[in-house]
């Protein structure tokens, strides 16, 4: 097919717009051509995660996946953390920490929840909250598996991780739970970048 340079083009479609388009179909059936095109869309644009989030907001009610869970989560990260790339990266780290975790004994997700706190990355210290946030972003993750994984009194705490004693002599659990936390601070450091 010969394209002539006299006639108008159109700019590409917006993501958006196929959202809106394809929230107006009222079933799972007639939402998937949307679906698909957005999840394409996204891999060819090298950005399949965030795909996937956009693509999750097409659920039909009854049928909430963990992106469109994750979508009606995002108000609990500071307004920085909400931008796509931002997302994008956080999820990826969040889903390497999970790795971590399911190894390592020593860390916890209250860990997780203290740093992200302490970096201002979250803006909740509400641990049933951000069980749901980080399930959204890990798929498979039940509801309630986050916030059963470690003493969540550190997340009250006055003092901020980097305040923790470090010194193992003074007092073992903190120096500990400071060690874990500077561990996450690290991997966590190319979103605070």
């Amino acid at each position: 097919m010969e394209v002539d340079i006299n006639q108008p083009t159109l700019a590409p479609i917006d993501v958006e717009f196929v959202v809106a388009e394809g929230l107006q179909e009222k079933t799972e059936a007639k939402r998937r051509p949307y679906v698909r095109l957005i999840r394409r869309w996204a891999q060819q644009q090298g950005s399949a995660e965030l795909g996937e989030v956009v693509a999750g907001r097409l659920a039909v009610d009854g049928g909430v996946t963990e992106q469109t869970d994750l979508n009606k989560l995002l108000y609990m990260l500071h307004q920085k953390y909400r931008e796509a790339d931002k997302v994008e990266l956080l999820v990826k780290l969040v889903r390497e920490i999970d790795e971590i975790i399911k190894m390592n004994s020593n860390w916890t997700w209250a860990h997780v929840m203290r740093v992200m706190m302490d970096e201002s990355i979250l803006i909740t210290n509400i641990a049933n909250r951000f069980d749901l946030l980080i399930c959204a972003m890990i798929p498979g993750r039940g509801n309630g598996t986050v916030r059963k994984s470690g003493d969540y009194e550190l997340t009250k705490s006055k003092r901020t991780w980097r305040d923790w004693i470090e010194n193992y002599a003074d007092d073992l659990e903190e120096a500990d739970n400071r060690a874990v936390c500077k561990e996450i601070f690290k991997l966590l450091q190319p979103l605070l970048s």
